[in-house]
């Protein structure tokens, strides 16, 4: 009798702090109904036989032995590196397919629910039952972000691993709230998805708004009482920056802001109609911001703005901007939103709130 595992990860959107975990700031991010799947059936020997059939690529990986680099980020092979230098043994081989309907390189995470998935699906094959999902998102941070050493943070790792709408300190060590998980699902799922099918440059563009940011930030702790977390925004010194940091920095304090007075309100048990206005006029205070930061599109924008124009309370972009994704937060609305978005040269998905990655055996 043959031996199969199925894993499912979702792809997540950040609703508040984007561009704010690499700083230790706080986010709050939901996984939603998109998937990648990874089907595995277990073979008579100990390779790891692996169809991407989305992309039309295959590889066949002997797991036994530490693992050189293919491509510039080869989270397939990383996966295997990362769990071999925490003692897990590779004893069984499996014949893998990988599919999903995740946009690619869009800002919802696709990268990061394969490495999730695919270091799960490694874990349960080899028969390891030890690791917490919290463990499981150290594990993917490491084999996306720091064994590449690229500029992001933990937000999509912990978001996938754990699922549903969550509030996370990214500050070490990384604390998550679930935000009332199974009643705000009730109450938020009324989002769209809209792809602008512009593609961006992930890698590089957090590079470069971190290095600005990282640096203002670093200098107002160095020369002054400034602390990141908790100095309200009129008591900051920005004038002794230079006045193109001095935008971002401030910024990204008033997305802290935003980001701490919608969790007062995602922590409620309802959320009212007048929640709803507000939590809608947060996400779009947010965009703006963003904006600032140079970080959103002329396609992107329009796409939002046809979203408000048929009814969204709020709307932005999801990922690191320069193209991807955005979303639209329009309960009762979410055909109209949807047909808005295609118009204006978009590709909809009416999306929900969903769980972490999960197991099917």
């Amino acid at each position: 009798m043959s031996q199969k595992l199925e894993i499912y990860a979702p792809a997540r959107i950040c609703l508040f702090g984007e561009h704010q975990d690499y700083l230790g700031l706080p986010v709050i991010a939901s996984s939603i109904n998109l998937k990648l799947k990874i089907t595995g059936e277990k073979r008579s020997d100990n390779l790891l036989n692996v169809s991407l059939s989305d992309i039309n690529e295959n590889y066949t990986i002997a797991p036994q032995k530490t693992l050189e680099y293919r491509t510039e980020r080869d989270y397939l092979q990383s996966a295997i590196n990362v769990l071999k230098r925490d003692n897990l043994e590779f004893n069984s081989g499996y014949d893998i397919e990988i599919t999903s309907n995740i946009p690619i390189n869009a800002g919802v995470s696709s990268s990061s629910a394969l490495v999730v998935a695919w270091l799960k699906f490694l874990l349960e094959s080899q028969n390891s039952k030890n690791h917490s999902p919290n463990q499981l998102a150290e594990l993917a941070y490491q084999t996306e972000v720091a064994e590449f050493n690229e500029a992001g943070g933990k937000m999509d790792h912990y978001t996938i691993s754990l699922g549903g709408l969550i509030y996370i300190d990214t500050r070490n060590p990384i604390k998550v709230d679930k935000l009332n998980a199974f009643q705000i699902l009730n109450n938020l799922e009324d989002f769209v998805l809209g792809n602008s099918l512009e593609k961006k440059d992930t890698v590089d563009l957090l590079k470069r708004t971190k290095r600005d940011v990282v640096n203002g930030l670093t200098y107002l702790e160095n020369k002054t009482s400034f602390n990141r977390y908790s100095t309200p925004l009129e008591e900051i010194n920005l004038g002794i920056l230079p006045e193109n940091i001095q935008t971002k920095v401030k910024a990204n304090i008033i997305n802290r802001d935003i980001t701490q007075k919608a969790r007062k309100i995602l922590s409620k048990a309802k959320l009212s109609d007048n929640d709803k206005e507000t939590i809608g006029n947060l996400i779009n205070q947010h965009q703006q911001q963003l904006r600032i930061l140079g970080l959103s599109t002329r396609k992107l924008d329009d796409l939002i703005e046809a979203s408000l124009s048929a009814g969204a309370l709020g709307a932005k972009f999801t990922g690191s901007g320069g193209g991807g994704c955005m979303f639209a937060y329009c309960p009762n609305y979410q055909e109209e939103v949807k047909e808005s978005i295609e118009k204006a040269g978009g590709q909809a998905y009416i999306i929900k709130p969903d769980f972490g990655v999960r197991v099917y055996k």
